[in-house]
């Protein structure tokens, strides 16, 4: 029998080293891991409190946010803590632009002019619920506190159908629907509930159902024209523009309030920017329009009924912009004529610039003029051989302005100008 030498042996360790070694490389790999995901959580949380404030003046302010109302922005500098006004801000973006989505198609507008891009829309009465992926509303939308819905994109040249639709004056909700002939109308009744994907719709005693497939957009009647108060503007990254009247960030959220008392929430990270300066300018595109019209010419006679109306002044989209929001339409004038809107309450300035288009090479001596109810209070020409007129003109809030195009020119031929992006200011 083989002897044991008791002295010699040891106990075999080399497994349970191994297993040792396992286990603290395991340990290892989920304090390193779990420390690595907790900087990333704390560096993204750096960065979205990381802020650039850009100043009317022109100047730039980057720092760490500490406080943001609709009165100031506090932030944390390298020279300490400075607070600013919100007089004295532009802009408020963050350091680190927030990743990209592509934004919904629908777009639902406020009495207040917000434009809120949505995934749905359902409701009926004074209760409707509005969901994004980009923000939530804190409470129901009342239907006094909608102006229309737009569901689906269209082709270019429906815009101009589409913005008279809604400047038309109305006495009943409606459906926008596209004709089989590509036209745009409007049916008046009253928007009883929207469901899933059906549209319930009270139309001369009958209540219809309508897919929402079928329609371009809805419209609500308002008994009294919405009057549309300069506000901060919040932009989303998905294109929503929240009129903000009152602004408060908590734990990484903005809470909004608009004039018309629309409630929101929205996530520091998914905001492009904040307009302070917006609270200070209006533009005329969506003031109250009080009425447009077209001067005659020798041939007018001759023409249809209809002629005139297609030749008054309106609003087009600026070539040098794809939003169509309000701060990027043009007042054009096909021909001379008036273009008049009620001045909204707080604005004492009007500004913009009138240029000749590009159509045709002769050019008619242009008369421009501003009018306060039925004083002139600006009054400037457009010579042949100019092609831009800068316009300021002192006005009041709340009262009647007609922009005015004459001309001598018995054709009207080279009278077409546009008002370039007229916008109010405080």
């Amino acid at each position: 029998m083989p002897s044991f030498n008791y002295r010699s042996w040891r106990p075999q360790s080399r497994p349970h080293a191994a297993f040792r070694s396992i286990g603290l490389m395991a340990i290892a790999s989920v304090l390193f891991f779990g420390l690595v995901g907790n900087s990333s959580k704390a560096s993204l949380k750096a960065n979205l409190q990381q802020v650039r404030i850009s100043k009317i003046d022109g100047s730039n302010l980057d720092g760490e946010l500490l406080e943001l109302s609709q009165a100031s922005v506090r932030v944390r500098t390298g020279d300490g803590e400075q607070s600013v006004p919100a007089s004295e801000i532009g802009t408020v973006k963050l350091a680190s632009p927030p990743a990209s989505v592509k934004p919904p198609v629908s777009v639902l507008v406020t009495v207040d002019g917000s434009q809120l891009r949505f995934d749905s829309l359902t409701g009926k009465g004074e209760e409707w619920t509005v969901e994004s992926a980009s923000w939530k509303l804190t409470s129901p939308l009342s239907s006094k506190q909608l102006v229309y819905a737009q569901l689906k994109p269209f082709e270019a040249n429906l815009e101009g159908p589409w913005r008279d639709i809604l400047a038309e004056t109305i006495t009943s909700d409606g459906l926008i629907l596209t004709r089989p002939s590509g036209e745009l109308t409007r049916v008046g009744g009253t928007i009883v509930e929207v469901r899933q994907s059906q549209v319930a719709f009270g139309f001369d005693d009958q209540k219809l159902e309508m897919s929402i497939e079928k329609l371009l957009g809805m419209t609500w009647f308002q008994p009294t024209q919405p009057r549309i108060t300069p506000a901060i503007e919040v932009v989303t990254v998905d294109g929503s523009i929240w009129n903000s009247t009152r602004l408060d960030w908590k734990n990484d959220r903005l809470e909004i309030e608009t004039p018309s008392k629309v409630l929101g929430s929205v996530p520091l990270a998914n905001i492009l920017e904040i307009r302070f300066g917006t609270a200070n300018v209006r533009w005329v595109s969506s003031a109250e329009k009080l009425g447009a019209t077209v001067d005659e010419w020798g041939n007018w006679k001759f023409l249809s009924p209809s002629t005139p109306s297609a030749f008054q002044p309106r609003f087009v989209r600026a070539t040098s912009s794809r939003d169509p929001g309000a701060a990027n339409q043009d007042l054009l004038f096909s021909l001379p004529g008036t273009y008049t809107f009620r001045a909204p309450e707080g604005v004492a300035r009007l500004e913009s610039r009138v240029e000749r288009t590009q159509r045709g090479d002769f050019r008619a001596e242009l008369q421009i003029e501003v009018r306060q109810d039925s004083e002139v209070i600006y009054s400037g020409t457009l010579a042949p051989d100019q092609t831009v007129l800068s316009i300021q003109a002192a006005i009041a809030s709340e009262k009647r302005i007609t922009l005015v195009v004459k001309s001598r020119s018995p054709s009207q031929t080279g009278t077409e100008v546009q008002w370039k992006q007229p916008r109010l200011l405080r």
